[in-house]
């Protein structure tokens, strides 16, 4: 049960941090719905005991700080992310995304 909050907690913060991220690069209300429409629209995924909510959060919250020229605040987060899978995410922001 407590894994299921988390990975809810976890998605409910990703979800807003992706609005306010997508409000900043898009700028249209609309496509900014859109953007948090797409995300919703399975939440299934995210709400099991997954590590991806937890992953998804953390992705937003350093690509939102790399985008606000807070380049320690994104590499911190980014570093502090407790899945597996941010050795690969960092490899792609340090190759240029190749």
């Amino acid at each position: 049960m407590s894994g299921v909050l988390v990975s809810v907690i976890a998605l409910t913060a990703a979800t807003l941090a992706l609005y306010r991220l997508a409000e900043e690069w898009l700028g249209s209300r609309a496509a900014v719905r859109r953007t948090v429409l797409y995300l919703a629209v399975f939440p299934f995924f995210f709400t099991r005991v997954y590590t991806a909510s937890v992953f998804l959060l953390v992705s937003v919250m350093a690509v939102a700080g790399a985008y606000r020229g807070r380049w320690w605040s994104g590499g911190g987060v980014d570093g502090a992310d407790p899945s597996e899978r941010y050795s690969h995410r960092s490899a792609a922001v340090s190759d240029g995304g190749a």
